[in-house]
């Protein structure tokens, strides 16, 4: 009997790991298990928010083992067991599958549930985020910020124990919005002891609003582990929040603060979001300070400056309410002290840094560089000065002060300047300081016009500490008195190695990080100045403690074991213990410990020989031992070296797992191989052009990918692409970090990944020839060996290879075939790739192009004619430099109106940004048939609306022209017609179009086959009106419209009156050109291609070309007079987003769909007020005309200025904003700077469309 219950408990442990897509459920994962013997229901369950449901708010749940969960506190007569057709009157409930169910004598079914809480399990709530934005894409912006999730598993049948089901249900909101999920895994009967089926769905007691599944009631109730409403199989997502315009907003718990991490200098914005914000001022502490600056944005976000903070490591943020002082929520930032990278800039920057400066006798002597940086970059100079002293009595800090000094010089080109001397007093005032004071000193360099890798990655700057002399010579005796054994500390330390390679020093060596007061790198005049005899030092901390190791070797990378030889020294606290993953600890602690004794006792005047040897006593070099480094090479020629360390050849294409640890944090690492030439050729060679390291569990990614076409390298944090520093900025530096990732860039281009408390490093390599990565796995033997669980993939394990199914084989080069079976059953499965891909099925089982054009590159147009040549570049920065807060952020100031300021992504004329989740036309975007209610149907063709429009009634006024200008087209055919849209008062702005882009003589000679018209539109100004005539009369290329006012808020119908002229007075034109005059339109590429325009219009008479913007966002609210230009009321357009539209920047279009859209116009009832919203995106939409990209490989530059770097060979756009009066107002007395910038861009493209000819006939 013993035996059989035994057996009996083995076979049904509970395992969750076979449980596709269920949140992870159990005891081991905090939850709490519904004794169901007791009752059939649950007493009532606190909950941490009030869960919205329907417009009623709930703050209590109840489970019943019959598969529901009650929301609130009603108690019913009813014991809920036999499950009632929705709707049923006052039960408020959740039936994920609500049945009849005997559990009291089960011994192998359990019901669990526990809450989830942002602070506690973020990545399940960005998992349950991403099944919602699977079905419901309006929301795709909407985190989730609490869940409560309830596991039926294993729940028998009522009759026959046999059968069982196991399911999931979640509750979830972000506070505004709430929704939950079905899961179902296994569904083994449907049917209880009365013969009735389950039912599914969802009541909320008033009769009006439920949901029932078909299914219900029925043997097919069980096939839903099959069905699905966002494309997963079993998986089920309801909205349940009701009213929008009735949702509040109440979550109060799991404040998150974004960014998380950053410099203890300040300086930078950051946000608190995560809970509501339903007041209108908060009071924010942090690090001891209440922050004056903050602001509430809307209910979602509170914005506030981060001041300079004392320490580094987890700083704490606490949000109190204002008035009574009760605090609301807290959450934890993390400071860092950033690396200074001072010797890019400063030639004296070793002579400073690696001493202690007494302010009384010195001035800070700042000399600079005249090299690329100096000479690029504009630097104003900024002071941090943090000060503190040290109580002899208890070793404790005190009196610490903090301080910025901005020395008012402005920003300075630092070549110019040679030498800069500040006296101390202009810091803090020397005379009155007190002797034992000591300040930590950080001269900035902080660059004019940041860029991203320079705001995350590097820091330019040296710092130097201060403290009178008479300090140096008291307190090596103190120090001495209060020292202990040093043994503590260095059985603490790690183990430097007795030899270390030497040709070259390396920057990093078995996890040891080369010291910049000793670098083997430099030559020995810069470096050394405490280790006289050493060539080179390394340093590492303590795994367990605060102390560090510093290793010290000689020419020959032998280690010193002795101090007056130049060994290393313990560091009872590491410098590195400020690092910002660490417990607090003030950047003074190393200064103390170590730096100032040593100072003190073998560097100061007063210093003695006795003095110096007890330093050493108490801070000796520790030990040394052989120690062996691993390393898993992938290298050019096809082979790999697996984790036992034996080599083999493989050369198959496509993506396979390379290494894969399911137990360590699911870590693996994916490659895609192809290769470098023509595989059917002998000295082709196949290799990495891309690898993914990921944690499965957390779907955090790191993934590298080369571009050998264009010699470009791509690194993406997850989906985001990470901008590499400039060329210039040769120094070691970390280009991104956060709680799981660091990714360091070395001097010779190389990269470092670490992924933190993994036993694994990965070092990446670029071959010269820029068509493979050579990529390294480095790992920390000991502590892989003690992994649980095996490795994976084509590297196998330490004790060799090894197939999925578990079968070992070993390597024999002879037998290729056995190793080519083995690599291929490593091929990455569709839905296991790590992989980021903007084209959706990809075929893991062929090789990839390697020159596939990602999103963070576009083609642009250099050439012209018959010639034309492709070259790469990068988006630009604002594009990149984006954040997926910024989404949220955007997207919920925009559905609640609430904003009072606008984000360049609240933009319609923007492009959605990569990392923006992709919208679903079907929800977010409106159609516009309302406007024209006698279309019954839907109607397919473009030729069918133009049929339809023409026999409805005209609704819009006609339009009516200035006779004294132009009346009608004479010309007996038009190829193109370029029209431009222009204001009675910019006759300067006209006259320059003329000279340069449209100057039709000119354009003739080069294009004598294109019949090419060029006219001007302008809107009625009594002011102006014999100026228009006057002007008329010398260029014959003005339309005037009498009856429409100049306000920009008529451009819709100033468009329309465009298009009514064409129709009526201009009619042999073949292709209309539209844009504005404060556009500069290369006007050499437009005519260039014209013959390609005619292709394709041939094909289909209703063409429209242009740059598309795809599900531009609405935007509800403008922060300045230009924004409110682009509002738009909820009755005007109630959709979030527009369907794909034009840039305004220009677009071409047939007559034929000019007409169309004209027409279309005229028989609408409310035309939209946005020009470039509606004739492009909303009508076409509508009547099935495809907005095709004018150029594939040129873009328009949307920026205040066309800077002269737009045009120059490298660069070619079709378009371009050529002035800041684009954005800021047209007055009139700007224009004068026009013909400047249109002659400067005009000149530089005749030249360029000149030699392109030239090269063309030779």
């Amino acid at each position: 009997m013993f035996g059989c219950f035994v057996l009996l408990c083995f076979i049904h442990v509970i395992d969750t790991n076979n449980v596709i897509n269920f949140v992870p459920y159990g005891i081991e994962y905090n939850d709490k298990i519904f004794e169901q013997k007791l009752s059939d229901i649950t007493d009532p369950i606190l909950i941490s928010v009030r869960y919205p449901f329907f417009n009623q708010y709930y703050d209590k749940v109840r489970i019943s083992n019959h598969g529901l969960i009650i929301l609130g506190n009603n108690t019913y007569a009813s014991s809920l067991r036999i499950p009632e057709q929705f709707p049923l009157q006052d039960l408020v409930c959740i039936a994920p599958y609500w049945i009849d169910t005997n559990v009291t004598d089960d011994s192998i079914s359990k019901i669990f549930y526990r809450e989830i809480l942002l602070k506690n399990e973020p990545n399940i709530l960005l998992r349950i985020s991403e099944s919602i934005r699977n079905r419901f894409s309006k929301f795709a912006a909407q985190r989730m910020f609490w869940a409560f999730v309830v596991t039926w598993y294993e729940v028998p049948n009522s009759i026959n124990s046999t059968s069982r089901n196991t399911y999931q249900a979640i509750l979830t909101t972000n506070g505004f919005y709430s929704f939950i999920l079905f899961i179902y895994h296994q569904l083994q009967w449907s049917q209880g002891s009365l013969g009735i089926h389950s039912q599914i769905g969802f009541n909320t007691g008033d009769k009006i609003n439920y949901y029932k599944l078909k299914k219900s009631f029925s043997p097919l109730v069980m096939t839903i582990v099959n069905d699905s409403n966002i494309g997963v199989p079993g998986q089920f997502v309801f909205h349940t929040s009701g009213n929008f315009s009735d949702v509040q907003c109440v979550t109060s718990t799991g404040l998150q603060v974004s960014p998380f991490r950053g410099s203890i200098y300040g300086g930078y914005e950051f946000r608190l979001h995560g809970i509501c914000f339903n007041k209108s001022a908060y009071e924010i502490h942090i690090d001891n300070q209440i922050l004056d600056d903050c602001r509430v944005l809307n209910t979602l976000y509170i914005i506030c400056v981060m001041p300079m903070l004392m320490d580094s490591g987890k700083i704490n943020i606490e949000l109190y309410e204002q008035e009574d002082q009760i605090l609301i929520d807290s959450t934890e930032f993390l400071a860092h002290v950033p690396e200074d990278h001072g010797e890019l800039i400063l030639s004296n920057y070793g002579n400073f840094t690696h001493q202690i400066i007494d302010p009384n006798n010195n001035e800070l002597v700042l000399q600079f560089q005249s090299n690329a940086i100096t000479r690029k970059y504009l630097f104003q100079i900024v002071i941090y000065d943090y000060a503190t002293q040290l109580s002899s009595d208890n070793q404790m800090l005190y009196n610490r002060t903090r301080q910025r000094i901005d020395l008012g010089l402005g920003y300075l080109n630092l070549s110019s300047i040679g030498n800069l001397t500040i006296g101390y007093n202009m810091i803090f005032p020397v005379k009155t300081d007190p002797n034992d004071r000591v300040h930590a000193l950080q001269i900035s360099f902080e660059m004019k016009k940041v860029r991203e890798w320079f705001r995350s990655a590097l820091f330019l700057g040296a710092k130097i500490f201060t403290a009178a002399t008479s300090l140096h010579a008291a307190y090596c005796p103190a120090w001495l008195l209060m020292q202990s054994d040093p043994t503590q500390y260095i059985e603490q330390i790690p183990v430097c190695a007795c030899q270390v390679p030497t040709q070259p020093w390396l920057e990093e060596f078995m996890g040891f990080r080369i010291d910049e007061g000793c670098d083997g790198r430099k030559s020995i005049e810069e470096t050394c100045y405490y280790h006289k005899k050493a060539r080179s030092c390394y340093r590492k901390k303590s795994d367990i403690s605060w102390a560090g190791a510093q290793c010290c070797y000689d020419e020959q990378g032998k280690f010193i074991e002795h101090g007056k030889e130049g060994a290393g020294t313990l560091d009872v606290i590491s410098p590195d213990a400020n690092s910002w993953f660490e417990k607090r600890l003030s950047m003074f602690g190393h200064f103390f410990s170590d730096f100032l004794s040593y100072w003190s006792c073998c560097r100061s005047s007063l210093m003695s020989e006795a003095m110096c040897k007890a330093y050493y006593d108490y801070r000796p070099a520790g030990r040394c031992e052989n120690i062996e480094s691993e390393s898993m090479d992938i290298h050019r020629n096809s082979y790999f070296i697996t984790l036992n360390g034996i080599s083999y050849t493989f050369r198959g294409q496509g993506e396979y797992i390379l290494l894969s640890l399911p137990k360590l944090n699911g870590l693996e690492v994916q490659v895609r191989l192809a290769s470098n030439g023509d595989d059917n050729k002998t000295d082709s060679t196949v290799g990495i052009i891309a690898f993914v390291i990921g944690l499965v569990e957390t779907k955090k990614r790191v993934q590298f990918e080369l571009f050998p076409m264009h010699q470009l390298l791509e690194i993406r944090i997850d989906t985001r692409v990470i901008e590499l520093p400039d060329e210039e900025f040769i120094v070691p530096m970390i280009i991104y970090e956060d709680e799981y990732v660091k990714i360091k860039r070395k001097v010779n281009g190389a990269f470092k990944i670490w992924f933190h408390g993994s036993p694994l490093r990965f070092r990446v390599h670029i071959r010269p020839t820029f068509d493979f990565f050579d990529l390294e796995t480095l790992l920390e033997q000991e502590k892989f060996s003690q992994l649980p669980t095996p490795s994976y993939g084509l590297l196998g394990d330490l004790n060799g290879l090894m197939f999925p199914n578990g079968t070992r084989i070993s390597i024999n080069e002879s037998d290729e075939n056995i190793l080519f079976e083995y690599s291929e059953s490593w091929r990455v499965l569709q839905n296991r790739s790590l992989f980021y891909y903007l084209f959706v099925n990809i075929d893991h089982r062929q090789p990839l192009s390697s020159d596939i054009e990602f999103n963070s590159f576009k083609n642009v147009f250099q050439g012209t004619n018959n010639s034309v040549t492709l070259t790469q570049q990068n988006l630009n920065d604002e594009e990149l430099q984006q954040d997926q807060e910024y989404c949220t952020q955007c997207e919920s100031s925009i559905d609640k109106e609430s904003s009072t300021e606008k984000h360049q992504l609240c933009d319609p004329a923007k492009h959605l940004p990569w990392f923006c989740p992709w919208p679903d036309p079907q929800t977010t975007v409106c159609a516009w048939d309302d406007h024209f209610p006698t279309i019954k149907e839907r109607i397919r063709s473009p030729e069918s609306y133009e049929e339809l429009f023409s026999s409805l009634p005209k609704i819009q006024i006609p339009f009516e022209y200035n006779n004294q200008t132009l009346i009608k087209c004479t010309e007996s055919s038009i190829d193109i017609l370029i029209f431009v849209i222009s204001k009675c008062s910019h006759a300067s702005i006209r006259q320059s179009i003329r000279r340069t882009w449209g100057n039709i003589k000119l354009l003739k000679e080069y294009f004598p086959q294109i019949e090419l018209k060029l006219l001007f539109l302008v809107d009625i100004d009594s002011k102006s009106e014999k100026k228009i005539e006057l002007e008329y009369k010398y260029h014959k290329d003005l339309v005037q419209i009498n009856n429409l006012p100049e306000q920009y808020e008529y451009v819709t119908e100033r468009e329309a009156a465009l298009y009514q002229f064409i129709i009526e007075r201009c009619k042999q034109i073949k292709f209309l050109f539209k844009t504005d005059d404060d556009i500069f339109i290369n006007t050499f590429l437009l005519l260039s291609s014209i013959k390609n325009f005619e292709y394709i219009n041939n094909k289909t008479i209703y063409s429209l070309f242009g740059f598309p913007i795809e599900y531009g966002l609405v935007v509800r609210r403008g922060i300045d007079l230009i924004g409110q230009r682009y509002v738009i009321t909820q009755d005007e357009y109630s959709c979030p987003r527009y369907p794909t539209f034009l840039s305004g920047f220009g677009y071409l279009m047939s007559f034929k769909t000019c007409s169309l859209l004209f027409n279309a116009y005229q028989t609408d009832l409310k035309p939209f007020p946005l020009s470039d919203v509606y004739f492009t995106g909303l009508l076409p939409q509508m009547i099935n005309i495809q907005r095709q990209t004018i150029f594939q490989n040129v873009d328009f530059r949307y920026q205040t200025k066309c800077s002269e770097e737009f045009f120059t060979p490298k660069n070619n756009p079709l378009a371009c904003a050529a002035s800041s009066d684009h954005f800021n107002g047209k007055e009139a007395d700007r224009h004068k700077n026009f013909m400047n910038d249109y002659n400067l861009y005009w000149t530089k493209l005749r030249k360029q469309y000149d030699l392109l000819k030239i090269k063309d006939r030779n």
